[in-house]
């Protein structure tokens, strides 16, 4: 361990003489129970955990499955968001994982489709916004199939809920520079953006701010408006 790595590591940990120590090997991580207070705690655990018992691998036959980098990632991108806008936009309400069904009470004796889980849901009094957040290599390469997926999160939510406008978005880190469209696909809107992490948190923030502030009023800083973005319209 380089030097400089472990005097940091020897300062932090002046931080929590009063914090017992436990057996990392023998620890039952299923005992953890996460609820409203607490709940910040849960993708720290999951990373931790990941951390513990994924970090020997090899190439040996088992029957676990080793996580991908990317799978990590994209968790922790989706739970960001959603703290995000959980503690940035107090006036509105924001929903992790709500679950959405489907617009149908007739399955003629065929098996019940499993019920749709949407990313974040932000909602006021007369709109509602499902963020579908997705974290790949290359943006671009998958927005045409995650549309097909945000689309059918809103038409049946929008079944659903008839008393707001509905609208959806595909948001992921920027990779090749920045992505800022506008799809009008059946009487809704869908957006897609990205938000660049490569940067100072203050400006992660503004970014963040702007992208939320588009859809939900008209007063976020340097607001793009709305034609701008490039639109598509559904035949």
């Amino acid at each position: 361990m380089e030097k400089n790595i472990k005097r940091d590591i020897s300062k932090t940990l002046m931080y929590f003489n009063e914090i017992d120590t436990i057996q990392i090997k023998t620890f039952k991580w299923d005992i953890l129970v996460f609820n409203r207070n607490n709940f910040h705690y849960d993708t720290l655990m999951h990373f931790c955990r990941l951390i513990c018992e994924d970090s020997i691998a090899n190439e040996d036959k088992g029957e676990k499955i080793f996580k991908t980098i990317d799978t990590v990632l994209s968790t922790l991108f989706e739970r960001f968001i959603y703290g995000f806008y959980k503690k940035h936009r107090a006036d509105l309400y924001v929903k992790h994982g709500k679950l959405i069904e489907w617009n149908s009470n007739d399955y003629s004796g065929h098996d019940r489709p499993p019920r749709m889980k949407s990313d974040i849901m932000i909602v006021n009094d007369t709109l509602k916004l499902i963020i579908d957040t997705k974290f790949y290599r290359e943006t671009l390469d998958k927005i045409s199939e995650n549309l097909y997926q945000i689309f059918a999160y809103v038409k049946n939510e929008a079944a659903a809920d008839k008393n707001r406008m509905l609208m959806g978005m595909l948001l992921y880190p920027q990779v090749n520079g920045k992505v800022t469209r506008l799809y009008m696909l059946d009487g809704h809107k869908f957006y897609v953006q990205t938000v660049d992490l490569n940067q100072e948190f203050s400006d992660i923030k503004r970014e963040l701010l702007e992208i939320c502030g588009l859809i939900f009023d008209c007063q976020a800083v340097n607001i793009v408006p709305m034609n701008a973005l490039p639109i598509a319209i559904s035949p």
